[in-house]
C-alpha cells in the first residue's frame, strides 16, 4: 500500500497545540476542537471521521497567524490542501462559522453497549445509559 503524502502543516492527526498560552487549546483538548466544530469541515461543512480531518490555522502560521482557538478550525484534507498557505479570502473560501474560544470545554462520551467491565468498576464513576 502506498503510503499518502501531505503538505507540510496538513499531517492527519497533527495537534493544534504546542506553545501553551492562555489562548492556546491545551494538546490534551485537541477532541474539543473537534467537538466545538462538531466533527465538520468548516470550509465544505461536511461531518468526517476523526482520522479524516485536520486542523487550519485560518490565518496561515506562515503569515503570523497564532495557534489559539480562535486560528484554528476543523478542515477535511481537501480542503487543507484547496486552501494551502493562503487566508479563506485569498483561497475564495469561506468559513461556515468564526472560530472562538469555547465557553466550556465539550465533553466527549463514550457509548458501550452492555455492561462496565469488572475491572474498570473502581474507576467508574457514572451510572451506564441505555
Amino acid at each position: 500500500m502506498e503510503r499518502q503524502k501531505f503538505r507540510r502543516g496538513a499531517t492527519r492527526g497533527q495537534r493544534p497545540c504546542t506553545t501553551g498560552t492562555s489562548t492556546s487549546p491545551p494538546d490534551r483538548f485537541t477532541a474539543n476542537i473537534y467537538a466545538r466544530d462538531g466533527f465538520t469541515c468548516q470550509y465544505c461543512a461536511v461531518r468526517f471521521a476523526t482520522e479524516d480531518l485536520t486542523f487550519d490555522h485560518v490565518l496561515p502560521r506562515s503569515r503570523g497567524g497564532g495557534t489559539s482557538w480562535e486560528n484554528i478550525v476543523t478542515c477535511c484534507l481537501a480542503c487543507n490542501a484547496a486552501k494551502a498557505d493562503r487566508t479563506p479570502v485569498e483561497a475564495h473560501m469561506k468559513l461556515c462559522r468564526r472560530p472562538r474560544r469555547p465557553t466550556f470545554l465539550p465533553s466527549i462520551a463514550v457509548r458501550m453497549g452492555g455492561t462496565v467491565p469488572e475491572e474498570w468498576r473502581p474507576y467508574w464513576s457514572g451510572e451506564l445509559q441505555s
